[in-house]
């Protein structure tokens, strides 16, 4: 039996405004969305 699964990624450029500190860092940490498992869901940033 095969599972297949589909994945899409996005990329965004552009400068980010953090409001909320707190749940910034947790997000950089944990990552974001249900793929971060496979790869998925990784954050990169640097200073403006």
């Amino acid at each position: 039996m095969v599972h297949r699964i589909t994945l899409f990624g996005v990329r965004y450029e552009g400068i980010l405004e953090v409001t909320e500190s707190r749940t910034f860092f947790q997000t950089l940490c944990s990552g974001v969305g249900p793929a971060k498992g496979l790869g998925m869901g990784l954050l990169s940033i640097a200073p403006a």
